[in-house]
């Protein structure tokens, strides 16, 4: 066979196997439980664990890397906190019940989840210190992932999902996850722009399991479903608003037009005549 043969028959194969991509398809839930699964666990009276004595609830937003970074900080720091009134070398990371996160936020709340203490000594460099970006680029120029992106079931967030898997969260799912800290990642809903949870409370609505679904593909999920440019931030320096553009072309500017729009207006309208006046 000529080497033009056996090209044609590589570039065949690489179609072939590109043109039948899909992205991974949740597993059916087979029974419904009202305790199973990744929900939020039940308050036991009468329990002498001291953590059931203060509730702590993390909240990390997104930003990338940067917010991740902020995330991963602010788990290190409580982690050398001693709660003095406690003692017995007891710290407020340890006081933690749930972890909140989105985009950037969600994969030091997920990390650590996953992971524990052990991973605020690996996260750095498991993501940090990478440059994910530059690794999902050349993931997606492979020829064999250039085909699989030619298929419409299959995206660059499913690209990124497996990235993920393979390299930052080491193939876990949401079976992984402990009872506590409770780990909440946060989603926008395309359909409606609703909040999602990635909680099996949401996901029985849709008759799914949560157990088996990757934890990568869910924080995949988050960076590229999220309300991204939608969100925008009042263009009033004074205000400190963010609010969801949701007009047909995305120029919206204010938080509200009857407050920050009109007050902007009429202070652009004062600056213009007070240059006519003194000119």
């Amino acid at each position: 066979m000529t080497r033009l043969a056996h090209a044609v028959a590589l570039a065949f194969w690489v179609l072939l196997t590109g043109g039948c991509a899909h992205y991974v398809v949740n597993d059916a839930q087979a029974s419904w439980s009202a305790t199973g699964g990744h929900r939020f666990p039940p308050y036991v009276e009468g329990r002498p664990d001291p953590a059931d004595e203060l509730f702590v609830c993390l909240s990390f937003s997104g930003g990338g890397t940067r917010a991740a970074a902020f995330a991963h900080g602010a788990l290190l720091y409580l982690s050398r906190a001693d709660r003095a009134d406690i003692g017995h070398g007891r710290t407020l990371l340890d006081e933690v019940d749930c972890i909140a996160g989105i985009s950037g936020g969600a994969f030091a709340a997920a990390y650590y989840g996953l992971f524990g203490r052990a991973g605020l000594d690996t996260f750095s460099k498991d993501f940090l210190e990478r440059n994910i970006e530059r690794e999902l680029a050349l993931k997606a120029l492979n020829p064999v992932n250039v085909a699989r992106l030619a298929s419409p079931h299959f995206s660059r967030s499913d690209l990124a999902a497996e990235l993920y898997d393979e390299t930052v969260f080491r193939r876990k799912t949401f079976a992984a996850f402990p009872a506590r800290p409770f780990v909440i990642l946060h989603a926008t809903s395309m359909a409606n722009s609703a909040p999602f949870e990635f909680t099996q409370d949401e996901f029985d609505l849709i008759g799914s399991n949560l157990a088996t679904f990757p934890v990568a593909r869910a924080v995949a999920d988050l960076i590229a479903r999220g309300a991204g440019d939608e969100i925008k931030r009042c263009a009033n320096p004074r205000c400190f608003l963010y609010f969801l553009d949701r007009s047909r072309a995305r120029r919206r500017r204010w938080c509200s037009m009857a407050v920050c729009g009109n007050r902007m207006k009429v202070a652009a309208h004062a600056r213009r005549h007070g240059r006519r006046r003194r000119s």
